[in-house]
């Protein structure tokens, strides 16, 4: 009765353990193609989760590498559907209708980042010979989308460049650590020619009071096999 008793109490500390929740996708574009205004929500492909891009022209600091991007007005998105690699979310006064080197495109994932989630990964696409981009981190304008002044980022996380390579799609992950700095906003633009945004993957991990909850049910059959082990004995 006492062993009983005892595994009864162990599944359900194992049942108290919620599930890891999935990753979180956004295919871009998406259903939104075409001329979008200066914001537009997305819904990830499964789960319901919502990000929100902004389009903005800017102005970039012109070091190696830049340490700085300077917002400078609200301008229109565009949901570009080109086939494989030319394919996600850009700027539409861009001749391509890709983000460039005078505009930035805000990912704003503070509705589906939750604490506990792992690295946010950027895909980004129709990066050519020479073409490259950076991402920066950072707070909206407290007027999204209008600009009442030029507002500046200084949350530079990194930058990619095609140096000669046949690939034109690439990654770009921002750690856990990163999105708490950059208060779940994440800024895409071109430092050479123009890219699109293609994709954007949440990470999700076991929060420490799962892990530690995992920990201890396991720990209890582990234990409960011992004692029964030395009763027999």
């Amino acid at each position: 009765m006492v062993n009983r008793v005892l595994y009864i109490a162990a599944a359900a500390v194992l049942l108290m353990v919620e599930p890891v929740r999935a990753d979180i996708l956004w295919n871009l574009p998406g259903a939104h193609t075409g001329t979008l205004g200066t914001s537009q929500s997305f819904t990830s492909v499964s789960g319901g989760y919502d990000l929100t891009a902004y389009g903005y022209t800017s102005t970039e600091q012109t070091s190696t590498p830049p340490q700085s991007l300077t917002l400078t007005g609200p301008t229109d998105l565009y949901g570009k559907n080109g086939g494989s690699g030319e394919t996600g979310v850009g700027i539409a006064s861009d001749t391509q209708h890709e983000v460039n080197t005078t505009s930035a495109v805000a990912l704003d994932l503070s509705k589906s980042y939750k604490p506990g989630d792992g690295n946010v990964t950027i895909t980004i696409g129709s990066v050519q010979n020479t073409e490259g981009f950076a991402v920066f981190g950072g707070s909206l304008p407290v007027t999204t989308p209008t600009l009442g002044a030029p507002y500046k980022l200084t949350d530079y996380l990194g930058q990619v460049t095609n140096n000669g390579s046949n690939n034109t799609v690439y990654t770009f992950t921002v750690t856990a650590n990163e999105m708490a700095t950059a208060n779940d906003v994440l800024y895409v633009t071109a430092t050479s020619h123009n890219v699109v945004i293609e994709s954007i993957n949440i990470a999700s991990v076991p929060e420490p009071g799962t892990i530690t909850m995992l920990l201890t049910g396991l720990a209890s059959v582990t234990g409960l096999g011992w004692y029964r082990r030395r009763k027999a004995s």
